[in-house]
């Protein structure tokens, strides 16, 4: 059996194992450490209806300055709706299903709260397992493989004009696309040895692929080391001006800092450690979560000029990172919290221009009903939106049904409620 065989395997047998993993903790660890705690999605006190407006949003409560000792970003006015009424925006769902089926996209948008709802032709094989990326500017960039080829996707949501980028015979293994919607970036990995290939930008309106990090430049050789799948990582800044790609092995990882014309910041990147995860890039700043050993492990900022490095919040004030989104001053780290005896999900924004920390959105649980959380990297379905700033997606899945697409919503800084968006939530099988 080949590598790429193997590579898919592993793949999906190590999110089949995750599933059971996360199910199993939700269902018997869990209560016993917090008790059950959830939130439903028909709660009045959680959720309004798609189209109903939201009350002005209130000031974020403030909390204690963070003991801030990285450099801040400059921050820049921004104008946050208070609703999604009148707001057009665009995003994806997800929708792997069991393995043996597939998967289904679904690129959409929403305009005065009228979804306009692309569903893909025919289900995606199984070979499709790099999460699409986007959308910007309206744009989503995605992979379908057949076994034996890969194709580069773009669709346009507000169109839904959907044409290929490039076709190869490796693996296309992660998926970037620059703010502006204007350039995809893809990592290469040769499909029978997993050997990285590289890492290419190609325009979103079509042109020809060209190579930011070759194969043989990279110490990074393979994907599967040791039984274990190690995803190699890069990201996009919020400006553009950065690409970052990284790749961890047992023996270190490998890190690089680059700009959209392929030049390289020459740097000691071993402040970048195994167990680290890219949250986001705003300016020249990365976001990072970290493991560790305590229950709440901190997040870090590392200054893509220098390589330092520094603790997100502290240790008195630890702060795990999980979004960057706008904020209404600059770009806003985003963590998530419970105060289990009250029955309350919070929302808590660190401010990246000044340090500051808010709580900038609550919800009431209703227990033992569903899971809550910020929609980044959850299983089994993946979604992602481009919303107007300050607003971000949640969602909600039951411990029962950790298997079905989960309902989405999306709140607002200071926001009490928020507003659930039915029509990104894939249809029952």
């Amino acid at each position: 059996m080949n590598g790429a065989w193997w590579l898919r395997i592993a793949v999906l047998g190590t999110a089949a194992v995750a599933a059971v993993v996360v199910i199993l903790v939700a269902i018997v660890v869990l209560p016993k450490i917090i008790g059950p705690v959830g939130i439903s999605s028909e709660s009045p006190q959680a959720s309004v209806a798609a189209g109903a407006t939201l009350a002005p949003a209130p000031a974020a409560t403030p909390s204690q300055s963070v003991a801030v000792s990285w450099p801040t970003v400059a921050s820049s006015e921004a104008s946050v709706p208070s609703s999604l009424d009148g707001q057009g925006f665009a995003f994806w769902t997800l929708d792997e299903r069991v393995p043996c089926c597939g998967s289904t996209l679904r690129i959409s948008t929403s305009t005065e709260n009228s979804p306009d709802v692309i569903e893909m032709p025919g289900a995606l094989p199984p070979g499709f397992w790099a999460l699409p990326a986007g959308p910007a500017d309206g744009r989503v960039v995605y992979v379908v493989d057949d076994g034996r080829t890969a194709h580069l996707m773009v669709e346009d949501a507000w169109t839904g004009a959907v044409h290929e980028l490039t076709s190869t015979d490796h693996l296309i293994a992660q998926l970037a696309i620059d703010p502006s919607g204007s350039t995809a970036y893809f990592l290469l990995h040769d499909r029978p040895t997993s050997a990285f290939q590289g890492l290419w930008a190609v325009p979103t309106v079509g042109g020809r692929p060209r190579p930011l990090i070759a194969g043989q430049a990279t110490t990074a050789t393979a994907i599967l080391v040791a039984e274990r799948v190690y995803f190699p990582q890069f990201a996009v800044s919020t400006d553009g001006s950065w690409i970052v790609f990284a790749n961890c092995q047992p023996a270190g990882c490998e890190f690089q800092a680059l700009h959209p014309d392929g030049t390289a910041e020459p740097g000691d990147w071993s402040n970048f450690h195994l167990g680290d995860t890219i949250v986001g890039i705003a300016g020249d700043l990365l976001i990072g979560s970290s493991e560790c050993q305590q229950a709440v492990c901190d997040g870090f900022v590392l200054d893509l000029r220098t390589g330092e490095r520094w603790p997100l919040g502290g240790a008195d004030r630890p702060f795990v990172p999980q979004q960057l989104i706008a904020g209404p001053r600059g770009p806003l780290v985003l963590g998530e919290s419970a105060d289990h005896d009250q029955g309350l999900w919070h929302v808590e924004a660190l401010d990246l221009t000044s340090g500051r920390r808010s709580s900038v959105f609550g919800a009431t649980f209703e227990p033992g009903v569903t899971m809550v959380g910020l929609a980044e990297g959850h299983y089994p379905a993946g979604a992602a939106a481009e919303l107007p700033p300050g607003w971000f997606l949640i969602y909600r899945n039951t411990v029962a049904a950790a298997f079905l697409p989960p309902d989405y919503s999306a709140a607002t800084a200071g926001a009490a409620l928020d507003t659930t968006l039915p029509f990104m939530k894939s249809p029952d099988p």
